[in-house]
């Protein structure tokens, strides 16, 4: 028959801690060696660590300035494509001019303070999506001119100079008409 032992002996123990919603409540068990232990009461957290506010913090500031150029263009930016703009004006001038061109028709590009335009025989004209006058970028501004282009594509000489704020750029039209 089995010999009765005693219950320290027969049953190895493990501290067991357990939490209610009012407090943290711990049990003493006994352990293997027969002696009692107790459980100390689990800490709760509630709320941050330093080095997680600061983390989460430094995330935030890289993604603000990463989007703060995202929304909108430089100036040098919206110079180019205002550039752009004059140069294909230029050229599809100087191409209507050489397909068009003739007896009692002009084909010229004015420019204004922030306005080009293309014109036949004194008319603005439609050029593939564009309708002339076109306004040039917000604040961009562009020396007055007038440039007419003869059945060859020629035209006068022209420096075209344009500015925002600090940046700037320069059109030059040669005697050949050709715009760069």
């Amino acid at each position: 028959m089995t010999a009765m032992m005693p219950m320290s002996q027969t049953l190895p123990l493990l501290p067991i801690a357990w939490q209610t919603k009012a407090s943290t409540k711990s049990m003493a068990v006994p352990a293997q060696s027969g002696v009692m232990q107790q459980t100390l009461p689990a800490r709760t957290q509630r709320g941050f660590t330093l080095i997680e506010l600061v983390a989460v913090m430094i995330v935030v500031a890289v993604l603000a300035i990463s989007a703060q150029g995202l929304g909108r263009k430089s100036e040098v930016q919206v110079l180019q494509a205002s550039r752009d703009q004059v140069l294909l004006a230029l050229r599809s001038a100087q191409h209507l001019a050489m397909a068009k061109a003739g007896a009692g028709r002009s084909i010229e590009f004015v420019s204004s303070a922030n306005r080009i335009d293309v014109r036949d025989s004194g008319s603005s004209l439609l050029l593939g999506n564009t309708q002339y006058p076109l306004e040039l970028g917000h604040g961009v501004q562009l020396n007055a001119t007038s440039i007419r282009f003869d059945k060859l594509g020629r035209a006068s000489p022209v420096v075209l100079t344009m500015r925002l704020g600090q940046a700037s750029a320069t059109i030059t039209v040669a005697a050949t008409g050709v715009a760069n």
